[in-house]
């Protein structure tokens, strides 16, 4: 079977409150994207235009517009896009300008290598850092809800 049949065959199964409930977090979660990604994710899911649609404003092939729009929901439901909104509150300011370009943004490390100025090296080892006190945090909150 392929790919896009198992993601059809979901569809159908879900009922249509289901799909609207998780429409709606992709929109709650898209704020915290940077203005140009939540623009076009908004479109897409809140306005329901098509990729089509999108491709055609944006002067972009389809294949492109789609590959943006699928990695934008790949971020927004990504363990770690989670993660950074829930504990976002209890990053200091760096930390959270950290976050804001590398989870949020989508900015790879070498991106943020360059525009910072510092070694490849050095962004991975403080998205490391970052990435573990993200852990350590939501293992906390899980702690403190078991109790």
């Amino acid at each position: 079977m392929s790919r896009m049949a198992l993601d059809d065959t979901d569809v159908e199964r879900d009922n249509r409150h289901t799909l609207f409930a998780k429409r709606q977090a992709l929109i709650d979660l898209a704020r915290f994207l940077p203005p140009d990604d939540r623009a076009l994710a908004m479109a897409f899911l809140e306005h329901g235009h098509s990729v089509a649609a999108l491709a055609l404003l944006a002067g972009q092939p389809r294949l492109k517009m789609r590959r943006r729009i699928n990695g934008l929901v790949r971020r927004l439901t990504s363990r770690e896009y989670g993660l950074a909104v829930r504990h976002l509150s209890a990053l200091n300011p760096a930390e959270q300008e950290w976050v804001s370009q590398w989870i949020f943004g989508g900015r790879s490390m070498r991106a943020q290598s360059a525009s910072r100025g510092q070694s490849l090296h050095s962004v991975r080892m403080v998205l490391r850092r970052l990435r573990r006190k993200l852990d350590c945090l939501e293992a906390d909150a899980q702690r403190g809800a078991a109790r």
